[in-house]
C-alpha cells in the first residue's frame, strides 16, 4: 500500500472514530457532564443532608465501585504525587493497607497521569475517550493487518470500541487493560511475519502497560488469548514450511517481550504478587468459594439480548450475579456477519482459529463439561473470576464480523482471484471457488438462512428457558423479556432488509457497507449510552457534609467507624479521616480473621458495617446501646468517633495512636494471638500488649509517671515518634502490620515487632528515643530494579 495513502486511511479511521465518541457520550462534549457515577454517595448518611438539586436516585448503583474505590484511589495518588511522593501505603482504611500492592490504584498507568495534570473531575472524560479510541484504534490495525479493507476493518473497531466488555466495564480497571487486547494480537502477528524488532519492542511495551492498568484477571486472561494465537502461528509456520530455525528465533523473542514487559511492570506486580498469596481474597477462593464462579446457561440470553433480564439503569435487574459479569453483546448484526465468515470461510485460518477461540470461551464461560471443569484446574486461572474470559468472545466476534464484511464486499462479479492475491493467502480471507465463480445470490442466501435461522432459534431458546426455569413473576419482568425479544426480532429484519438491498444494488455497495456500520453503532449506542452515568459536576463529592466538617477540625490522630450502611467506606479518604472500614482487594487475611471474630459475623467483601439492628435500644429506637465488647475493641482501635444515620457519637476514652507498655504477654501462634487479645483485652487496654513470636521479658518498673511519647510527623509512608521511657518499654503503633515496615531507633535499625495481633511495635531500653517507622517494602525496590533493567533492555534493542 503507498505510504500517503496508508496515512490518509489512518487520519480518516482516527476521525471517525473520534467522532462516534463524541456522539457516543455527547452530554459531556456538549453540555459539560462528567462521566461518574459517584452520585451513588448521597444514597448514605450523612452525604443525604447535601443532596445536590435535580438528584433522585443513584444514575447506576451497580457502578458503586467508582464511588467506593477509584474516585478517592485516584485522588489519594493525585495528592501524593503532586506532592512529591509514590503512594506506597494507604494510612487512611483498615488501619492502614498497602495502596501500591493492590493493583487497582494503577498509580504507574500511563493513562493515570491525565489524573494527575488535569482538573481531577475533567479527567476522567479524557480517561475514557483516550481508552475507548486505544481499543478500537489498535483494532483497526489488527484486522487491517489481516488483510482487511477499510469499512471492514472500520466495521470491526467500532464492534469492538463499544461492546459489552469495554463499556459495562469503563469506569473500572478492566478497560485499562482490555484496551490493549488488539495491540497484543498486533505485535504477535507483525513480528511472526515480518521479525521486525519495532513490534518485538511493542509487544515488550504493550505487555508492561497492561499490567500496569490495575486489573490482574483481565490480563491474565488477555494474555493467554494472545499466547494461544502464538501457538497457533507457530504450527501455521511449521505447515508452510518456513524456516524452523527462524520460526524458533521469533517464538523465544516474542516470550522474552512478555519476559520483558512483566519486568517493566514489576513494581506493581512484585508488591502485589507479594500480598496476593497472603490475602483474604487468596484464602478464600482456595477454598471454592462462589465468588470465582463460571456463569449459569440463563446468563447466555444476554449475548442475543443485552437487558433481558433488565438493567441496573432503570432499576430493574433481575438476572443472575450482577449485569457487568454476564454481559456479552456485541450486536445482532455483527454476530451474523460472523455467522456469515464461519459458513463461508470456513477454510481460512484465521477464520478457523477466532472461531474455535470463541467458542472455547463459551464452554468455559457457561461451565459447560467438561471444559470449565478442565480450564478451572489451571494453576492461577482456578482463582480468576473467569466470567471475564466473555472479553475473548467478543474480541473473536469483532474480528470475525469484520471477516464477514470483507467476505460480502468481494462477492461481486468483477471479483478476480488474482496470482498476487494467492500468493497473500495468509494474510487474506480464503474465498471458496463456488462463491468467486458464481457469486450470484444462491449459495450466499443458503447461508444467510443457516446464520439467521441459528440466531432466531437461539433467541426462541432462551426466551423459553427463561420462561420456564427462572420463574419471572412479575409483570416487570416479562415486560423486560417482551421487549427486548421484540428488539431482537427487530434487529434481524433489518439485517434481512439490508442484505436484500446490498444484492439487489451493484452500484452502491460502499454507501450500503457504510450504512450498516451506522446501524451497528446506534444498536450499542442505544446499549451502552447511559450505562455510564454523564452527571453534572455538582453531582461529584460535593460540599462536606457537617459532621466530616467537624471531625475535620478535631487535630488529634483518631479513627472513625460506622455503625450500618453509613458514611460509605473509603469516601472519607477524599476528606483525610481515618476510618476502621474498607473496601479494598485482595484484602488484609488478617484484618479480615480480625473482625470477623469480634463481629460474630461474615464480612463482606472487607467492608466491615455493623448493623444498626444489631445496636438499637428497643425501648429508644432512636438510641444505640453497643456491646460493652464492640466498645473494648473501638477503644483498642483507636476510634473516637462513630457514626450513626443521624448523629456522630464520640469516644471519651479512646486509646491514642501511639503508647507505651510495660507488660507483655507473649503469643506463639498468630491464633493464639488473637485469642489472647479477646480474652484478655481489659489488660490490653491498661498497659499491656500481645508481642507473638518474640518472647520478650521485662524487668518490673515501679514508677513510669514521666514516661511520654510525642508524634512528631506521621505521614503515610513514615511515622516519626519522640518518647521518654523510664523503663525498658515496648512502643506500640496501632497502625497495621506489613513486612514492608521497618523501624530505626536512635538511627539504628531495629526488630519490628508484631503487637496485638494486627499493630507493629519495637522495644526500647529505658531513655529518650528519636523512633522512625518507615515503609520500604523489598518487593517494590527490586520491582524498580527489575522495570530499569527492562526498559534499559527495550532501549537496547531500539539502538542494536
Amino acid at each position: 500500500m503507498h505510504l500517503k495513502s496508508r496515512r490518509n486511511k489512518i487520519l480518516l479511521v482516527s476521525v471517525v472514530l473520534l467522532l462516534a465518541l463524541t456522539v457516543y457520550f455527547y452530554k459531556v462534549v456538549f453540555l459539560g457532564r462528567v462521566l461518574s457515577a459517584t452520585d451513588g454517595l448521597f444514597t448514605y448518611p450523612p452525604y443525604t443532608s447535601v443532596t445536590p438539586l435535580g438528584w433522585q436516585r443513584a444514575s447506576n448503583a451497580l457502578l458503586g465501585d467508582q464511588t467506593i474505590m477509584f474516585y478517592p484511589f485516584l485522588n489519594y495518588a493525585r495528592e501524593s504525587v503532586r506532592h512529591g511522593y509514590l503512594p506506597l501505603w494507604n494510612p487512611y482504611i483498615e488501619m492502614g493497607t498497602p495502596f501500591l500492592a493492590d493493583a487497582q490504584s494503577a498509580v504507574f498507568y500511563p493513562i493515570n497521569i491525565l489524573f494527575y495534570i488535569l482538573p481531577f473531575k475533567d479527567a476522567f472524560n479524557m480517561s475514557a475517550f483516550f481508552r475507548l479510541f486505544i481499543a478500537g484504534f489498535g483494532m483497526y490495525l489488527f484486522v487491517s493487518a489481516l488483510g482487511l479493507d477499510l469499512i471492514a476493518s472500520l466495521f470491526s473497531s467500532l464492534v469492538f470500541m463499544f461492546c459489552a466488555f469495554n463499556i459495562v466495564w469503563l469506569s473500572l480497571q478492566n478497560t485499562n487493560v482490555s484496551i490493549f487486547l488488539p495491540w497484543l494480537f498486533l505485535f504477535i502477528h507483525k513480528f511472526m511475519n515480518t521479525g521486525e524488532k519495532i513490534y518485538f519492542i511493542g509487544l515488550a511495551l504493550v505487555t508492561g502497560v497492561q499490567f500496569l492498568g490495575g486489573h490482574p484477571e483481565t490480563s491474565a486472561h488477555v494474555l493467554l488469548a494472545a499466547a494461544l494465537y502464538l501457538l497457533v502461528h507457530i504450527i501455521w509456520e511449521y505447515r508452510d514450511k518456513r524456516d524452523t530455525a527462524a520460526t524458533i528465533k521469533k517464538f523465544a523473542n516474542i516470550i522474552i517481550a512478555f519476559i520483558l514487559g512483566f519486568m517493566i511492570a514489576s513494581p506493581m506486580l512484585l508488591p502485589f504478587l507479594s500480598g496476593l498469596f497472603k490475602s483474604v481474597l487468596w484464602a478464600t477462593r482456595s477454598r471454592g468459594s462462589a465468588d470465582n464462579l463460571n456463569l449459569p446457561m440463563q446468563a447466555f440470553s444476554t449475548l442475543l439480548m443485552p437487558n433481558f433480564f433488565g438493567s441496573p439503569v432503570l432499576d430493574n435487574y433481575w438476572g443472575i450475579g450482577n449485569f457487568n459479569m454476564i454481559a456479552g453483546y456485541v450486536g445482532i448484526i455483527p454476530l451474523l456477519m460472523a455467522g456469515l465468515a464461519i459458513m463461508i470461510g470456513h477454510k481460512d485460518r484465521y477464520v478457523l482459529f477466532f472461531s474455535f477461540l470463541a467458542l472455547g470461551v463459551l464452554f468455559v464461560v457457561y461451565s459447560v463439561p467438561p471444559f470449565s471443569q478442565v480450564f478451572n484446574l489451571l494453576p492461577l486461572y482456578n482463582h480468576m473470576a473467569n466470567y471475564g474470559l466473555l472479553l475473548i468472545f467478543q474480541f473473536s466476534m469483532a474480528v470475525l464480523a469484520g471477516i464477514g464484511v470483507e467476505i460480502l464486499s468481494k462477492i461481486r462479479p468483477e471479483f478476480q482471484n488474482t496470482v498476487q492475491e494467492k500468493t497473500e493467502q495468509r494474510n487474506r480471507i480464503y474465498l471458496p471457488s463456488s462463491v468467486i465463480e458464481n457469486p450470484g445470490s444462491n449459495y450466499i442466501k443458503k447461508k444467510v438462512y443457516v446464520a439467521v435461522g441459528t440466531i432466531v432459534l437461539l433467541g426462541f431458546a432462551c426466551l423459553l428457558l427463561t420462561l420456564v426455569f427462572n420463574k419471572a413473576g412479575s409483570s416487570s419482568h416479562f415486560e423486560s423479556i417482551a421487549d427486548n425479544f421484540y428488539s431482537f426480532l427487530i434487529k434481524v429484519g433489518l439485517f434481512f432488509l439490508w442484505l436484500a438491498l446490498y444484492q439487489s444494488i451493484q452500484h452502491k455497495r460502499s454507501a450500503l457497507m457504510i450504512l450498516v456500520t451506522c446501524i451497528v453503532f446506534f444498536d450499542l449506542f442505544s446499549f451502552g449510552q447511559n450505562y455510564n452515568p454523564q452527571v453534572p459536576k455538582t453531582w461529584i463529592y460535593p460540599q462536606t457534609p457537617e459532621p466530616i466538617s467537624y471531625m475535620q477540625k478535631d487535630k488529634s490522630l483518631y479513627r472513625f467507624v460506622s455503625l450500618g450502611a453509613t458514611y460509605i467506606p473509603n469516601s472519607l479518604m477524599v476528606y483525610h479521616l481515618y476510618d476502621v472500614r474498607g473496601y479494598d482487594w485482595p484484602g488484609n487475611k488478617r484484618y479480615d480473621t480480625f473482625f470477623r471474630t469480634f463481629l460474630d459475623k461474615k464480612p463482606y467483601f472487607g467492608i466491615y458495617f455493623i448493623r444498626l439492628m444489631d445496636f438499637y435500644d428497643k425501648s429508644h429506637p432512636h438510641l444505640f446501646v453497643i456491646p460493652e465488647k464492640i466498645l473494648k475493641i473501638f477503644q483498642l482501635i483507636n476510634v473516637k468517633y462513630v457514626g450513626g444515620i443521624n448523629k456522630l457519637y464520640s469516644l471519651s476514652n479512646f486509646r491514642k495512636r501511639a503508647f507505651l507498655v510495660h507488660n507483655i504477654i507473649f503469643a506463639a501462634t498468630p491464633d493464639n494471638a488473637l485469642h489472647i487479645v479477646a480474652d484478655r483485652i481489659d489488660d490490653l487496654l491498661k498497659d499491656s500488649a500481645v508481642i507473638e513470636g518474640n518472647n520478650i521479658e521485662l524487668a518490673p518498673c515501679k514508677n513510669r509517671n514521666a514516661d511520654h511519647l510525642i508524634i512528631d510527623s506521621y505521614q503515610p509512608d513514615s511515622v516519626k515518634l519522640t518518647t521518654f521511657n523510664q523503663c525498658k518499654d515496648v512502643l506500640v503503633l496501632s497502625d497495621t502490620y506489613d513486612s514492608g515496615w521497618e523501624v530505626r531507633v536512635d538511627g539504628k535499625r531495629q526488630p519490628i515487632l508484631h503487637a496485638d495481633y494486627l499493630f507493629r511495635g519495637v522495644l526500647l531500653e529505658p531513655g529518650q528515643h528519636h523512633v522512625v517507622f518507615a515503609y520500604k517494602p523489598f518487593s517494590f525496590t527490586l520491582g524498580l530494579i527489575l522495570s530499569a533493567a527492562g526498559v534499559l533492555t527495550v532501549i537496547g534493542f531500539v539502538f542494536l
